[in-house]
């Protein structure tokens, strides 16, 4: 109770400071660190810095020179579970307020040799659960582990007795074949953790305790303009549709069975938490501009159906400070006041597209995604702070928060995927490109939940003068 208590109190300062801004505290550096080895864990453990917001993990390994970011952590405790056994690992711990961070002001190292019961012992043999063809080109294989901290290797043959091919290494338990193709298998997982394997688990054919699989298709739009709308002023830019063409859109999915889903909807099915619709599909809107108030949002209303709209933090926020501009503006967004309407009706469900990220081009990166080669470490202090940001606005408006990110200009990584997925977003909505699926829609496996390939989803874009329809018989068709 005392530790829920002193996270509350830390987090609600936490949440005055950056509404109101301190950055002329008085900022000091923590002191006192202690590192221990908890099983498979390394608890790390400090004491509390005066004018601190969060405070600022590094981890040096084997004896390297340089401290690495692991993450940041508003308690005076962290919990290491990526620490792998049989190596040293020391720590350091700076206070950051605002856009300050202590400077020389290190805690005391400590080596920690991370070692858990199993260390010395033989690794549990891996047993896998499930081996689903989950598409034409997928197969999902779940599989289950009682080994902490270890990669799994996948392997596979054509027949139970054959050769296994290494086809790919991963630290979740579950591994997605894209290049399958179809094709019946034999796969095996084996545990590695440093120089220690576990035996091959038991060859599993490809229809072991096959699960269920739906498919969600998700189409992108961005603006809703009508003649009225031109004639004002308002640019029918290359992504924007006619309110009419919108309009028939809806008409014709009612009619053919479709119901409209939230990415809520979709998170909570992938944490088994309710079920899919027959035929599911996500409507997301980008961007947040005006003319999805005026021109799309009556239309959801109208018909009964929902949509998915990505907010671009500061242009709502400058379309709040300033509405009369809107006027005369070309590209006019919504205000904070809309959101909270459309939020509130239970018609339009808000994500992020970012609070600030939203530019082609700042520096080597586009967007929410990350320079080419740039680490995880160099990254992820901007998503985490993005994404605290834009759900502080969001709540205020709407009373809401959101776990979904829609990748501006639709450009995204790996890198930044693991980014935005420890930050704190579930679902992450990408382009219409093969580097998110295969598939034109996308296939899931409940059983499977949320991981690194089930969090992304391909959208996509739906154009002027080319009706709903087609875009789902073309996906349909390139899917079957």
């Amino acid at each position: 109770m005392k530790r829920i208590k002193s996270l509350i109190s830390m987090f609600i300062a936490l949440l005055l400071c950056l509404l109101s801004g301190c950055d002329d505290k008085e900022l000091s550096a923590p002191n006192g660190a202690v590192a221990w080895a908890d099983g498979s864990n390394i608890v790390l453990e400090w004491q509390a810095s005066n004018g601190a917001d969060f405070y600022r993990i590094y981890r040096k390994e084997n004896g390297n020179e340089d401290y690495k970011f692991i993450c940041d952590e508003r308690s005076t405790e962290y919990i290491d579970s990526t620490a792998k056994a049989d190596k040293n690992y020391s720590y350091k711990v700076t206070a950051v307020s605002g856009n300050r961070e202590t400077e020389g002001c290190i805690t005391d190292e400590t080596v920690i040799l991370s070692k858990n019961e199993n260390a010395d012992t033989v690794l549990y043999i891996p047993s896998i659960s499930s081996v689903t063809k989950m598409d034409k080109y997928e197969t999902v294989i779940i599989f289950s582990t009682d080994n902490n901290g270890c990669d799994y290797e996948i392997r596979r043959s054509k027949t139970v007795g054959g050769e296994y091919t290494l086809i790919g290494t991963t630290d979740e338990s579950v591994y997605y074949d894209d290049t399958a193709n179809g094709e019946a298998y034999y796969y095996t997982v084996t545990a590695v953790r440093g120089d220690k394997r576990s035996k091959a688990s038991v060859p599993q054919k490809t229809g072991k305790n096959s699960q269920k699989v739906f498919r969600v298709p998700v189409l992108m739009y961005h603006e809703f303009v009508t003649q009225s709308d031109l004639d004002g002023g308002v640019a029918f830019d290359e992504y924007a549709v006619w309110q009419d063409e919108f309009e028939s859109d809806l008409l014709w999915l009612k009619e053919n069975g479709y119901t409209t889903v939230t990415t809520v909807q979709l998170k909570n099915c992938l944490e088994g938490k309710e079920t899919m619709p027959e035929k599911p599909i996500i409507l997301s809107i980008d961007d947040g501009k005006y003319g999805v108030y005026k021109n799309a949002y009556p239309l959801l209303k109208k018909y009964g159906m929902t949509a998915t709209l990505s907010l671009i933090g500061y242009e709502i926020d400058n379309a709040t400070k300033n509405p009369d501009a809107r006027v005369s503006s070309a590209a006019p967004y919504c205000t904070w006041g809309e959101i909270a309407e459309m939020s509130e009706s239970g018609t339009v469900e808000m994500i992020s597209h970012t609070q600030s990220l939203h530019i082609y081009s700042h520096g080597n990166r586009c967007g929410a995604n990350c320079a080419d080669g740039e680490s995880l470490e160099s990254f992820l202090p901007t998503a985490q702070a993005d994404f605290i940001k834009f759900n502080q606005n969001l709540k205020k408006a709407t009373g809401l928060q959101t776990e979904t990110l829609a990748y501006p200009y639709s450009k995204r990584s790996v890198t930044a995927d693991r980014a935005w997925l420890i930050s704190g977003y579930r679902i992450l909505l990408g382009g219409d490109g093969d580097e998110e699926r295969k598939t034109y829609m996308n296939y899931y496996v409940p059983a499977a939940g949320i991981n690194s390939i089930s969090a992304v989803t391909r959208r996509i874009p739906r154009m002027t003068g080319k009706p709903v329809k087609d875009y789902i018989s073309e996906a349909v068709n390139h899917d079957a």
